[in-house]
């Protein structure tokens, strides 16, 4: 991250094989892993909500972690194709105070500051404030960003076994979302990249949180250690703007206005116990504990535009005076009355509240045998209900309806380590889920199931400063759901069946030499739908690529009598075509960037 200048964690996540972003900068929540969409950030081991829909920022951030496969018994009712944890700075003892200052194309403005040293003279209380504020365009017309990050954080020490971390998180994003590309028979419409079909007086969207957490460590001794964490959310997005809804074949793009409004608030916690004993010759590292995590939102949809489009348009309506060539765009065209009448008199209007209650217990045991192989073993239960309720008008009351469901999910793995610097390994595992969306007959769907199977080398090279991964997986996707496109109702839902993806992933990271390092990673991914709806059977999964990868250099000049001081870097990231929606009518060609 320091060496790539990342500023979000989509730019981080380029780094790890199979790994893609759906995000754009106001909504910054959606990401693929080895083929499955990943909807749900963790933020210290705690859930961060996808009500969350800000995109997420690195000034505050320590490290990314991506954990592979369903890891359902640390992190609960999770996406089958990993987890994504952020791990927050920590207050440090000793002083530390930076500020840098970015300057870039399209008037890229970026200000970064980190300041962390001990407020007692002991030691015992110390402190990190930490931020950015960004501001510019964007390489798209009538783009444009203003980001600010605003993060404390404290440390008490209450006494040698036990402290205390309590951290505030301030993140406001204004800018306008990016509506997309259009796809103009079997690929993106040949026009250039930087067009977009919004207008300059389409006001900016805005998002924000305020997230407050604590976490506490008490130590009994060398070996057990108890961890008690807590954080609440409360965020927002307001949406007002241009929305494309269908185009047709000479290149007329057909929009409407819309409003959108979600607001939520959201809690997590979690207690758990980790120890390490032996036990007639083996070692033992467990790890016990339960977690709990509610989210309630509740969101707005309005539109403006009374012209139906035919079914095969998903029957959506739009506002004929909004009409733009994408060829030969002719701008000028939006109302700015009209952005106020979408929410005070809109032609249609969508509400609906949500709320989300999980309880997990899980266990886990690593066991280490002969100091060579190692067995993990544990599960977990979760208990899970969903309640939704549809007012008709925005001030009515909803008639809630609720989904509960429970499921114990084991999972199991050995490792053996052969030599000091190679390891060989496999793995089961499987996950719960928790659908959101009711399918066209109004009934709540049920929750989704995975299985993954993974097996791998592990291996260390170059006196174990070059690690390096090579695994192959087996992934199952139960009763996933896409949109149903008879229905424009944007909560109605489909389930297609089963939906697997297989394939071959390579990571490496470290030191060649003392000046030369190396970020590299490529995936093997082949994602479809097996079993379910005849319309996607054997279809690929969409924005899910068959081959990527990345390769990112850098040289160090220490020990040079002229250059030292100075680092470099230089890489090429590559991704194959992918299949632009469930249906794979058009496809979007594969690139390479040079960074």
């Amino acid at each position: 991250m320091n060496d790539q200048r990342s500023t979000t964690i989509k730019d981080a996540l380029q780094n790890v094989s199979g790994v893609r972003s759906h995000s754009n900068d106001q909504e910054g929540y959606v990401y693929t892993i080895r083929g499955f969409d990943v909807l749900n950030l963790y933020r210290n081991s705690l859930q961060v909500p996808l009500s969350i829909s800000t995109t997420q920022e690195t000034a505050n951030l320590e490290s990314v972690q991506v954990l592979k496969g369903p890891s359902s018994i640390l992190f609960g009712r999770v996406d089958p194709g990993g987890t994504i944890n952020l791990v927050t700075k920590s207050p440090l003892n000793i002083p530390y105070h930076s500020i840098a200052q970015e300057f870039g194309t399209y008037g890229h403005f970026r200000t970064v500051w980190d300041s962390t040293a001990s407020v007692t003279k002991n030691g015992d209380v110390s402190y990190r404030f930490s931020g950015s504020y960004q501001s510019g365009d964007m390489y798209r017309d009538f783009q444009d960003i203003d980001r600010l990050l605003i993060s404390p954080a404290l440390l008490w020490k209450i006494s040698d076994a036990a402290e205390l971390k309590l951290e505030i998180q301030y993140l406001q994003n204004d800018s306008e979302t990016d509506i997309g590309f259009p796809a103009l028979g079997t690929r993106p419409a040949n026009i250039p990249i930087r067009r977009s079909f919004q207008e300059a007086n389409d006001p900016n969207d805005s998002s924000h949180h305020v997230l407050g957490s604590y976490e506490l460590t008490h130590r009994f001794n060398d070996d057990w250690t108890f961890h008690n964490r807590f954080h609440a959310v409360q965020s927002d997005l307001y949406k007002n703007n241009i929305a494309p809804v269908g185009i047709e074949n000479d290149g007329t793009l057909h929009s409407n206005y819309q409003w959108q409004k979600l607001d939520s608030e959201a809690y997590a916690t979690n207690f758990d116990i980790t120890g390490k004993f032996d036990f007639y010759g083996t070692k033992h590292d467990v790890l016990t504990g339960f977690d709990i995590f509610r989210d309630h939102y509740n969101y707005g949809f309005t539109t403006l535009g009374a012209v139906a489009l035919p079914p095969s348009f998903g029957g959506n309506s739009y506002d004929p005076t909004l009409d733009i060539n994408i060829f030969r765009p002719v701008y000028g065209r939006a109302d700015p009355a009209k952005f106020s009448r979408v929410i005070s008199n809109p032609d249609s209007s969508f509400f609906s509240n949500v709320g989300i209650e999980q309880y997990g217990i899980y266990f886990q045991d690593n066991i280490t045998l002969f100091d060579k192989l190692h067995i993990l073993g544990g599960g977990r239960h979760d208990w899970a209900t969903l309640a939704s309720g549809f007012p008709s008008q925005f001030a009515g009351s909803a008639n809630t309806e609720e989904l509960t469901d429970e499921q114990f999910s084991p999972r199991v793995g050995i490792l053996y380590q052969p030599k000091d610097w190679l390891s060989v390994y496999g793995s089961w595992s499987n996950s719960f889920g928790l659908n959101n969306g009711r399918d066209n007959n109004g009934n709540l769907v049920k929750p989704q199931t995975a299985e993954q199977w993974e097996g791998g080398l592990k291996t260390e090279l170059f006196d174990h400063r070059l690690s390096a991964t090579l695994a192959y997986f087996y992934l199952t996707k139960n009763n996933i759901v896409t949109d149903d496109p008879t229905n424009p109702d944007p909560t109605v839902v489909k389930p297609i069946g089963v939906s697997r993806s297989q394939g071959i992933e390579f990571d490496m990271v470290g030191q060649i030499t003392d000046n030369l390092g190396v970020i590299g990673n490529y995936a093997y991914t082949d994602g479809r739908v097996t079993l379910g709806d005849s319309n996607l059977q054997d279809k690929r999964l969409p924005n899910v690529a068959e081959h990527s990868g990345r390769l990112f250099l850098t040289y160090d000049f220490k020990n040079h009598a002229v250059m030292d001081g100075w680092r470099f870097g230089l890489g090429v990231t590559a991704v194959g075509a992918r299949k632009g929606n469930p249906l794979n009518t058009f496809t979007m060609p594969g690139f390479a960037r040079l960074d």
